[in-house]
């Protein structure tokens, strides 16, 4: 990188701290320059819990900067939103920083290099591996203290106009809700996680099918598969605001149900939801509660090999089509297959 006269506090050294030379070599240093102070003047005064964004348009290109709370699944969100209408991402700049904010104004008092990271965590770690990684942002507000905060500077084609950058501000605030949500949700969600397989013990004793539900959701668990929300006793993540618990009859007469959701996820990448639909019955086999929890199969459960019956050992899960699990209703498009008739080992193509 080309020298650049920057402030004495070496802000500007650490906000390019993870651009290579030859990302920026076609820039002038000024242009450089005023990128980071166009950052930091909109981080001036951000409230807890809100995210500044902000789009600085130069001559043949746009820059959309946002300043927001260091959460999981941040990163990978806000570049597919922004590569949604196909536009080409030219650079991108994700500096995190350790800031301390006036509590009464919550303007920037303090501003020092954030915690080091090879990248912003994506979400698909091990439940307890990604809880040590990035704790999830509080809901507290700011007592003063250090913060840690993303600041995220991605350059795209120039927007054409006011109506089309407010549309793109609208989308990744909506996009960064989702995430803040998720994230915040993720522990409550795991419990509910936990709750639901301990809920299949005693039946999964005298009951094949759901010993084999009760496997599959702990294989799920592993790595596998990112919870982002939950619907039951409470709404959780993306399902926060869902109208109420999932009713008995909405669940088919399986322990589990996995089928492909109408939703496009908004966290992580831009694909369909998976859905997981539980049913829990009682002595008469009558259902008497359901659940649903909604996430993304994680790029390396492709391969992992998934629960398997034993006349179809070691099948592979990279998607609902991918499992066989007897009395484990699949489906590779929007809705929940039928009720009934569902062979051992079956996919149904719906």
């Amino acid at each position: 990188m080309a020298p650049i006269t920057e402030p004495a506090d070496g802000f500007l050294t650490d906000y390019y701290e993870h651009v290579t030379d030859d990302d920026v070599r076609s820039y002038t240093p000024e242009t450089l320059l005023e990128r980071a102070r166009y950052h930091r003047s909109l981080a001036e005064r951000r409230e807890p819990g809100q995210a500044v964004i902000g789009v600085l348009n130069e001559t043949d290109t746009s820059l959309v900067a946002i300043v927001t709370d260091d959460m999981p699944y941040l990163l990978p969100s806000v570049t597919a939103e922004i590569s949604r209408d196909t536009a080409s991402i030219r650079l991108l700049v994700h500096p995190t920083f350790s800031v301390t904010r006036d509590p009464a104004t919550h303007r920037l008092i303090d501003i020092r290099r954030g915690p080091h990271r090879a990248g912003l965590p994506t979400g698909v770690e091990r439940s307890e591996d990604h809880a040590r990684a990035t704790p999830a942002p509080s809901t507290d507000g700011n007592d003063g203290g250090r913060l840690t905060e993303a600041w995220i500077a991605i350059e795209i084609p120039r927007i054409p106009d006011n109506a089309s950058a407010e549309l793109l501000v609208g989308r990744l605030n909506k996009v960064l809700g989702d995430v803040r949500a998720a994230a915040e949700d993720a522990d409550a969600i795991h419990e509910e996680l936990l709750h639901e397989i301990g809920a299949l013990e005693g039946s999964a004793a005298k009951d094949r099918t759901a010993g084999e539900a009760q496997e599959l959701l702990r294989w799920l668990d592993d790595g596998n598969f990112v919870f982002l929300g939950f619907r039951g006793r409470r709404g959780l993540g993306l399902l926060r605001d869902a109208a109420g618990p999932a009713a008995p009859g909405e669940v088919s007469g399986q322990v589990l149900t996995l089928t492909k959701s109408t939703l496009r996820s908004t966290v992580l990448r831009r694909a369909y939801l998976d859905e997981i639909s539980i049913a829990t019955a009682d002595g008469n086999g009558t259902n008497t509660s359901a659940c649903t929890f909604v996430g993304l199969f994680s790029p390396s459960s492709t391969a992992r090999p998934a629960p398997a019956d034993p006349g179809h050992p070691g099948h592979s899960a990279g998607s609902a089509a991918g499992l066989r699990l007897p009395g484990v209703v699949t489906s590779r498009q929007g809705a929940p297959c039928g009720v009934g008739g569902v062979s051992a080992g079956r996919t149904v193509p719906c």
